[in-house]
Protein backbone atom coordinates (compact mmCIF):
# COMPACT_ATOMS: atom_id res chain seq x y z
CA UNK A 1 0.00 0.00 0.00
CA UNK A 2 2.92 2.84 0.70
CA UNK A 3 4.53 1.50 -2.54
CA UNK A 4 1.28 2.18 -4.55
CA UNK A 5 0.61 5.48 -2.42
CA UNK A 6 4.37 6.93 -3.61
CA UNK A 7 3.31 5.69 -7.07
CA UNK A 8 -0.17 7.71 -7.15
CA UNK A 9 2.33 10.84 -5.51
CA UNK A 10 4.74 10.61 -8.69
CA UNK A 11 2.04 10.22 -11.22
CA UNK A 12 0.66 13.73 -9.76
CA UNK A 13 4.00 15.48 -10.48
CA UNK A 14 3.53 14.52 -14.34
CA UNK A 15 2.09 17.28 -16.27
CA UNK A 16 1.33 15.00 -19.25
CA UNK A 17 -1.34 11.99 -18.96
CA UNK A 18 0.13 9.31 -17.02
CA UNK A 19 -1.04 6.22 -15.51
CA UNK A 20 -0.19 2.84 -13.48
CA UNK A 21 -0.30 -0.41 -14.40
CA UNK A 22 -0.28 -3.56 -12.16
CA UNK A 23 -1.20 -7.27 -13.28
CA UNK A 24 -1.91 -5.85 -16.80
CA UNK A 25 -4.58 -3.23 -15.38
CA UNK A 26 -4.83 0.18 -15.05
CA UNK A 27 -4.76 0.93 -11.51
CA UNK A 28 -4.07 4.82 -11.04
CA UNK A 29 -4.30 8.00 -13.44
CA UNK A 30 -3.18 11.56 -13.11
CA UNK A 31 -5.81 14.24 -13.93
CA UNK A 32 -4.33 14.84 -17.54
CA UNK A 33 -4.48 10.70 -18.24
CA UNK A 34 -8.89 10.95 -16.91
CA UNK A 35 -8.88 13.77 -19.31
CA UNK A 36 -8.45 11.95 -22.43
CA UNK A 37 -10.99 9.40 -21.40
CA UNK A 38 -8.76 6.54 -19.70
CA UNK A 39 -10.46 4.55 -16.93
CA UNK A 40 -9.09 2.07 -13.53
CA UNK A 41 -9.17 -1.38 -14.30
CA UNK A 42 -9.07 -1.06 -17.77
CA UNK A 43 -6.62 -3.83 -19.70
CA UNK A 44 -3.42 -2.02 -20.62
CA UNK A 45 -3.01 -4.81 -23.45
CA UNK A 46 -6.75 -3.05 -25.09
CA UNK A 47 -4.71 -0.44 -26.05
CA UNK A 48 -1.59 -1.80 -27.37
CA UNK A 49 -0.90 -2.74 -30.46
CA UNK A 50 -1.88 -6.61 -31.34
CA UNK A 51 1.13 -9.32 -31.72
CA UNK A 52 3.26 -7.24 -29.83
CA UNK A 53 5.13 -9.01 -27.50
CA UNK A 54 7.78 -5.71 -26.33
CA UNK A 55 5.29 -4.69 -23.21
CA UNK A 56 4.88 -8.72 -22.59
CA UNK A 57 8.16 -9.00 -22.19
CA UNK A 58 9.06 -5.86 -20.44
CA UNK A 59 11.71 -6.54 -17.18
CA UNK A 60 12.88 -3.04 -16.55
CA UNK A 61 14.68 -0.17 -18.06
CA UNK A 62 12.51 2.28 -20.32
CA UNK A 63 10.70 0.94 -23.17
CA UNK A 64 9.16 3.06 -25.85
CA UNK A 65 5.97 2.07 -27.93
CA UNK A 66 2.71 2.88 -28.72
CA UNK A 67 -1.13 3.09 -27.29
CA UNK A 68 -4.37 3.59 -28.97
CA UNK A 69 -7.21 5.46 -27.09
CA UNK A 70 -10.10 6.05 -28.83
CA UNK A 71 -8.99 6.25 -31.92
CA UNK A 72 -5.93 8.58 -30.87
CA UNK A 73 -2.41 7.65 -31.12
CA UNK A 74 -0.02 8.19 -28.32
CA UNK A 75 3.71 7.49 -28.15
CA UNK A 76 4.43 6.05 -24.56
CA UNK A 77 7.81 5.48 -22.29
CA UNK A 78 7.14 2.75 -19.74
CA UNK A 79 9.49 2.67 -16.83
CA UNK A 80 9.33 -0.21 -13.60
CA UNK A 81 8.73 0.88 -10.43
CA UNK A 82 8.80 -2.42 -7.79
CA UNK A 83 5.41 -4.37 -9.03
CA UNK A 84 4.11 -1.04 -11.12
CA UNK A 85 4.46 0.11 -14.13
CA UNK A 86 4.77 3.60 -15.24
CA UNK A 87 3.23 4.68 -18.30
CA UNK A 88 3.60 8.45 -19.45
CA UNK A 89 2.41 9.88 -22.54
CA UNK A 90 4.14 11.95 -25.19
CA UNK A 91 3.85 15.83 -25.34
CA UNK A 92 2.10 18.03 -27.47
CA UNK A 93 3.87 18.33 -30.90
CA UNK A 94 3.27 22.32 -30.79
CA UNK A 95 6.43 23.41 -30.37
CA UNK A 96 7.76 20.93 -32.38
CA UNK A 97 6.40 21.93 -35.11
CA UNK A 98 7.44 25.11 -34.73
CA UNK A 99 11.18 24.71 -34.12
CA UNK A 100 10.88 21.92 -37.56
CA UNK A 101 9.75 24.90 -39.56
CA UNK A 102 12.53 27.50 -38.33
CA UNK A 103 15.05 24.88 -38.86
CA UNK A 104 13.22 24.02 -42.39
CA UNK A 105 14.44 27.74 -43.29
CA UNK A 106 17.71 27.37 -42.03
CA UNK A 107 18.69 24.29 -44.31
CA UNK A 108 19.39 26.24 -47.78
CA UNK A 109 21.64 29.19 -46.12
CA UNK A 110 23.67 26.19 -44.14
CA UNK A 111 24.06 24.26 -47.41
CA UNK A 112 25.47 26.85 -48.92
CA UNK A 113 27.73 27.21 -46.26
CA UNK A 114 29.12 23.64 -46.13
CA UNK A 115 29.20 23.70 -50.32
CA UNK A 116 31.57 26.91 -50.15
CA UNK A 117 33.76 25.75 -47.33
CA UNK A 118 34.46 22.76 -49.66
CA UNK A 119 35.67 24.56 -52.31
CA UNK A 120 38.34 26.70 -50.06
CA UNK A 121 42.02 25.88 -51.01
CA UNK A 122 43.11 23.32 -48.28
CA UNK A 123 45.85 25.24 -46.84
CA UNK A 124 45.82 23.73 -43.64
CA UNK A 125 44.31 20.09 -42.96
CA UNK A 126 43.94 20.62 -39.40
CA UNK A 127 42.02 23.91 -39.54
CA UNK A 128 40.49 22.90 -42.64
CA UNK A 129 39.26 19.56 -40.48
CA UNK A 130 37.49 21.24 -37.83
CA UNK A 131 35.41 23.68 -39.87
CA UNK A 132 34.33 20.56 -42.19
CA UNK A 133 33.52 18.80 -38.59
CA UNK A 134 31.66 22.17 -36.64
CA UNK A 135 29.36 22.11 -39.96
CA UNK A 136 28.52 18.57 -40.51
CA UNK A 137 27.56 18.94 -36.37
CA UNK A 138 25.32 22.08 -37.07
CA UNK A 139 23.90 20.15 -40.01
CA UNK A 140 22.79 17.23 -38.15
CA UNK A 141 21.46 19.19 -35.75
CA UNK A 142 19.18 21.02 -38.33
CA UNK A 143 18.50 18.31 -40.00
CA UNK A 144 17.37 16.32 -36.70
CA UNK A 145 15.10 19.27 -35.66
CA UNK A 146 13.34 19.66 -39.07
CA UNK A 147 12.85 16.06 -39.38
CA UNK A 148 12.14 15.04 -35.98
CA UNK A 149 8.42 16.79 -36.57
CA UNK A 150 7.87 14.95 -39.59
CA UNK A 151 9.44 11.59 -38.37
CA UNK A 152 6.78 11.84 -35.73
CA UNK A 153 3.71 11.60 -37.43
CA UNK A 154 3.83 7.91 -37.56
CA UNK A 155 4.29 7.18 -41.05
CA UNK A 156 6.97 5.76 -43.77
CA UNK A 157 7.42 8.75 -45.74
CA UNK A 158 9.22 6.96 -48.47
CA UNK A 159 7.50 3.44 -48.19
CA UNK A 160 8.56 0.75 -50.37
CA UNK A 161 9.23 -2.54 -50.51
CA UNK A 162 13.13 -3.09 -49.20
CA UNK A 163 15.67 -5.52 -48.42
CA UNK A 164 15.57 -4.23 -44.21
CA UNK A 165 18.64 -6.50 -43.61
CA UNK A 166 20.70 -5.16 -46.38
CA UNK A 167 19.92 -1.45 -44.51
CA UNK A 168 21.38 -2.73 -41.96
CA UNK A 169 24.19 -4.44 -43.13
CA UNK A 170 25.44 -1.40 -45.32
CA UNK A 171 24.99 0.80 -42.69
CA UNK A 172 26.53 -0.98 -39.74
CA UNK A 173 29.69 -1.80 -42.55
CA UNK A 174 29.55 1.73 -43.07
CA UNK A 175 29.93 2.83 -39.99
CA UNK A 176 32.59 0.19 -38.85
CA UNK A 177 34.71 1.93 -40.87
CA UNK A 178 34.42 5.29 -39.70
CA UNK A 179 34.61 3.89 -36.03
CA UNK A 180 37.64 2.93 -36.75
CA UNK A 181 39.70 6.16 -36.63
CA UNK A 182 38.05 6.90 -33.10
CA UNK A 183 40.11 3.49 -32.05
CA UNK A 184 36.25 1.79 -31.84
CA UNK A 185 35.64 -2.07 -32.95
CA UNK A 186 32.38 -2.59 -33.63
CA UNK A 187 31.64 -6.64 -33.59
CA UNK A 188 27.85 -6.84 -36.10
CA UNK A 189 26.18 -10.24 -36.21
CA UNK A 190 24.25 -9.34 -39.03
CA UNK A 191 21.42 -12.00 -41.44
CA UNK A 192 22.49 -13.04 -44.09
CA UNK A 193 19.19 -14.00 -45.54
CA UNK A 194 17.02 -11.01 -47.30
CA UNK A 195 14.13 -10.05 -45.26
CA UNK A 196 11.66 -7.49 -47.34
CA UNK A 197 9.06 -5.71 -46.29
CA UNK A 198 7.54 -1.82 -46.39
CA UNK A 199 10.15 0.33 -45.19
CA UNK A 200 11.69 3.37 -45.32
CA UNK A 201 15.41 3.60 -45.58
CA UNK A 202 16.44 7.02 -44.57
CA UNK A 203 14.65 6.65 -41.83
CA UNK A 204 16.16 3.24 -40.48
CA UNK A 205 19.50 4.78 -41.71
CA UNK A 206 19.38 7.57 -38.98
CA UNK A 207 17.79 5.61 -36.45
CA UNK A 208 20.71 3.27 -36.66
CA UNK A 209 23.36 6.16 -36.60
CA UNK A 210 21.94 7.69 -33.68
CA UNK A 211 21.79 4.94 -31.73
CA UNK A 212 25.69 4.18 -32.48
CA UNK A 213 26.77 7.69 -31.54
CA UNK A 214 24.43 7.79 -28.35
CA UNK A 215 26.11 4.27 -27.46
CA UNK A 216 29.71 5.68 -28.25
CA UNK A 217 29.21 8.94 -26.43
CA UNK A 218 28.30 7.03 -22.92
CA UNK A 219 30.85 4.28 -23.38
CA UNK A 220 33.72 3.39 -21.22
CA UNK A 221 37.14 2.58 -22.00
CA UNK A 222 36.74 -0.91 -23.30
CA UNK A 223 36.06 0.65 -27.55
CA UNK A 224 34.10 -2.20 -28.38
CA UNK A 225 30.51 -2.24 -29.29
CA UNK A 226 28.54 -5.65 -30.33
CA UNK A 227 25.52 -5.10 -32.11
CA UNK A 228 23.28 -7.97 -33.68
CA UNK A 229 20.36 -8.34 -35.64
CA UNK A 230 17.83 -10.95 -35.47
CA UNK A 231 14.47 -12.02 -36.38
CA UNK A 232 11.79 -13.00 -34.14
CA UNK A 233 8.59 -13.96 -36.27
CA UNK A 234 7.15 -10.71 -37.61
CA UNK A 235 9.66 -8.78 -36.33
CA UNK A 236 13.48 -7.86 -36.47
CA UNK A 237 15.40 -6.70 -33.46
CA UNK A 238 18.31 -4.79 -33.43
CA UNK A 239 20.65 -4.53 -30.09
CA UNK A 240 23.62 -2.48 -29.51
CA UNK A 241 25.26 -3.61 -26.13
CA UNK A 242 28.42 -1.79 -24.67
CA UNK A 243 30.13 -0.77 -21.43
CA UNK A 244 29.09 2.38 -19.87
CA UNK A 245 27.06 3.71 -17.02
CA UNK A 246 24.11 5.28 -18.40
CA UNK A 247 22.47 8.94 -17.94
CA UNK A 248 19.00 8.28 -15.82
CA UNK A 249 16.60 6.84 -18.39
CA UNK A 250 13.77 8.69 -17.10
CA UNK A 251 11.97 10.73 -20.12
CA UNK A 252 15.50 10.29 -21.99
CA UNK A 253 12.97 10.09 -25.40
CA UNK A 254 11.65 13.59 -24.67
CA UNK A 255 12.27 16.09 -27.18
CA UNK A 256 15.28 18.45 -26.09
CA UNK A 257 15.52 16.46 -22.62
CA UNK A 258 18.72 15.71 -21.61
CA UNK A 259 20.20 14.23 -18.47
CA UNK A 260 21.97 14.59 -16.40
CA UNK A 261 22.24 18.89 -17.56
CA UNK A 262 23.72 21.22 -19.67
CA UNK A 263 26.97 21.15 -18.65
CA UNK A 264 27.30 17.69 -19.84
CA UNK A 265 29.19 17.93 -23.31
CA UNK A 266 28.53 14.05 -24.42
CA UNK A 267 24.56 15.32 -24.59
CA UNK A 268 23.21 17.05 -27.97
CA UNK A 269 20.21 18.54 -27.35
CA UNK A 270 17.84 16.13 -27.24
CA UNK A 271 16.80 14.97 -30.27
CA UNK A 272 18.70 11.62 -31.46
CA UNK A 273 16.71 9.18 -28.67
CA UNK A 274 13.24 10.83 -29.74
CA UNK A 275 14.39 10.62 -33.71
CA UNK A 276 14.70 6.79 -33.12
CA UNK A 277 11.75 6.41 -31.48
CA UNK A 278 9.70 7.55 -33.65
CA UNK A 279 11.19 6.02 -36.88
CA UNK A 280 10.61 2.45 -34.51
CA UNK A 281 7.39 3.86 -33.86
CA UNK A 282 6.69 4.57 -37.89
CA UNK A 283 7.86 0.55 -38.64
CA UNK A 284 5.25 -0.81 -36.10
CA UNK A 285 8.08 -1.34 -33.41
CA UNK A 286 9.30 -0.27 -30.22
CA UNK A 287 12.43 0.81 -28.58
CA UNK A 288 13.93 -0.49 -25.01
CA UNK A 289 17.14 0.57 -22.94
CA UNK A 290 17.85 -1.68 -20.35
CA UNK A 291 20.88 -2.79 -18.35
CA UNK A 292 21.42 -6.82 -18.63
CA UNK A 293 23.81 -5.91 -15.20
CA UNK A 294 25.55 -3.14 -13.77
CA UNK A 295 28.27 -2.81 -16.16
CA UNK A 296 26.58 -2.77 -19.71
CA UNK A 297 24.20 -0.86 -21.54
CA UNK A 298 21.77 -2.38 -23.91
CA UNK A 299 19.55 -0.67 -26.68
CA UNK A 300 17.22 -2.17 -28.63
CA UNK A 301 14.85 -1.01 -31.37
CA UNK A 302 12.83 -3.66 -32.94
CA UNK A 303 10.95 -2.81 -36.52
CA UNK A 304 7.15 -5.05 -37.47
CA UNK A 305 7.90 -6.89 -41.29
CA UNK A 306 5.41 -5.60 -42.74
CA UNK A 307 4.63 -7.00 -46.22
CA UNK A 308 3.19 -4.95 -49.47
CA UNK A 309 -0.61 -5.87 -50.28
CA UNK A 310 0.98 -5.52 -54.12
CA UNK A 311 3.77 -8.61 -55.08
CA UNK A 312 7.17 -6.50 -56.18
CA UNK A 313 9.91 -8.23 -57.52
CA UNK A 314 12.53 -6.47 -56.14
CA UNK A 315 16.65 -6.91 -57.15
CA UNK A 316 19.11 -8.11 -54.57
CA UNK A 317 20.82 -5.06 -55.05
CA UNK A 318 20.19 -1.77 -52.99
CA UNK A 319 19.11 1.31 -54.69
CA UNK A 320 20.75 4.40 -53.33
CA UNK A 321 18.83 6.15 -50.81
CA UNK A 322 17.65 10.16 -51.59
CA UNK A 323 20.71 11.52 -49.66
CA UNK A 324 19.46 14.07 -47.00
CA UNK A 325 22.88 14.78 -46.09
CA UNK A 326 23.38 16.53 -49.68
CA UNK A 327 24.95 13.56 -51.30
CA UNK A 328 27.81 13.87 -49.09
CA UNK A 329 29.05 11.39 -46.65
CA UNK A 330 26.35 10.32 -44.37
CA UNK A 331 28.86 8.51 -42.01
CA UNK A 332 30.46 12.00 -41.60
CA UNK A 333 27.19 13.78 -40.95
CA UNK A 334 25.38 11.03 -38.44
CA UNK A 335 28.75 10.69 -36.45
CA UNK A 336 30.20 14.20 -36.53
CA UNK A 337 29.67 14.40 -32.31
CA UNK A 338 31.98 11.25 -32.09
CA UNK A 339 34.72 11.25 -35.12
CA UNK A 340 37.93 12.82 -34.68
CA UNK A 341 38.90 16.04 -36.59
CA UNK A 342 41.29 13.67 -38.80
CA UNK A 343 38.09 12.16 -39.73
CA UNK A 344 37.74 15.29 -42.17
CA UNK A 345 41.21 16.65 -43.16
CA UNK A 346 41.47 16.35 -47.16
CA UNK A 347 37.56 15.82 -47.24
CA UNK A 348 37.53 17.99 -50.37
CA UNK A 349 39.26 15.41 -52.38
CA UNK A 350 37.97 11.98 -50.69
CA UNK A 351 34.43 12.98 -50.72
CA UNK A 352 33.62 15.05 -54.39
CA UNK A 353 32.16 12.24 -55.14
CA UNK A 354 28.44 11.88 -54.21
CA UNK A 355 27.74 8.98 -51.79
Amino acid sequence: MEQENIVGSLLELVERPALCVCDGKIVQLNNAASQIMLQPVQNISDLLPPNNCAYENFQGGTLTLTMTIFGNSYNAQVSRIGNYDIFILEDDDSQLRAIALAAQNLRNPLNNLITTAELLPCKDNKYMGQLHRSLNRLQRIVCNMSDSYRYQQDQLIRSETTNIVSVFNESMEAIATHLESCGIKLQYEGLEEAIYGLADREMLERAIYNLISNAVKFMTDNHKIMAKLTQNSSHLSFTLQTSGVPVNTVGIFNHYQRQPGIEDSRHGIGLGLPLVRAVAAAHGGTVLIDRPDEATTRFTMTISIAESKETVLRSSISIPVSNYAGERDRGLLELSEILPVEAYNNKNESHSTPV
